[in-house]
């Protein structure tokens, strides 16, 4: 009796491994078939530069997307010839090029001094050997920005773990609950949050995090949600 009650356990054990595997597997491909839509595009076939950074970011690190480097740069430069300094194309060139980054940065932020998106994007693309006051003073300008309040305070929390002060990312973030974060910021900020949180080695709140980024309706958000959600797994 007790051989075949360990039999069954064990038996339904490995089809409760073999359904999660599907279901992941299932996840990523629906994750893979949305980044091959052409939702992004125009009617013309081009990359609407809103979604460019997106799309630059997110399809270079989904296994199996189908498109290529040298085709991802063709769409880009597309893009950038029909919307010339647009924001948007600028930030993604920057994920496109890291190396380039700081100088495509410059380059827009000039032309749009007060563009959020854009001082967020430089101010992530600065390296380690940037003076930590630099860092701290430009996330202290960003909420100085038109809407950039909540988005600069998250950015200098960022900057604090950066620099070796979790202490003080700790004070900035315990300001507001997860879901309160979650709801005021953009999307790279809520793209941020979880691995924010895994950092401050606040494992419940990067839970809430991944929860909050599987239900929500943009497909991006869905594919980060659950790479946060398998971190936490493997925790």
């Amino acid at each position: 009796m007790l051989q075949n009650l360990m039999l069954i356990s064990v038996t339904l054990g490995g089809i409760f491994l073999i359904v999660m595997t599907i279901m992941k597997s299932r996840g990523r491909t629906d994750l893979i078939k949305k980044l091959s839509n052409p939702g992004f595009l125009d009617s013309e076939g081009v990359l609407i530069p809103e979604y460019a950074p997106q799309f630059v970011r997110h399809s270079e690190l989904t296994e199996g997307t189908p498109y290529s480097r040298q085709q991802v740069e063709g769409m880009l430069s597309r893009a950038s010839e029909l919307h010339p300094d647009h924001p948007e194309l600028s930030i993604a060139w920057a994920y496109f090029q890291p190396e380039r980054a700081l100088s495509t940065l410059n380059r827009a932020i000039e032309k749009h001094p007060e563009n959020l998106e854009l001082r967020l994007a430089r101010l992530k693309a600065y390296d380690d050997t940037v003076d930590p006051r630099k860092l701290e003073a430009e996330a202290r300008e960003i909420a100085e920005l038109p809407g950039g309040d909540t988005e600069g305070q998250f950015a200098l929390a960022e900057v604090y773990v950066r620099i070796g002060r979790p202490e003080r990312a700790v004070r900035v973030v315990e300001d507001r609950s997860p879901i309160r974060w979650f709801r005021a910021l953009g999307a790279r900020g809520r793209n941020s949050l979880g691995q924010l949180y895994l950092e401050l080695d606040r494992k419940e709140e990067a839970g809430e995090v991944a929860a909050l980024l599987q239900e929500s309706p943009e497909w991006v958000e869905n594919m980060v949600g659950q790479r946060l959600a398998e971190k936490l797994e493997a925790q």
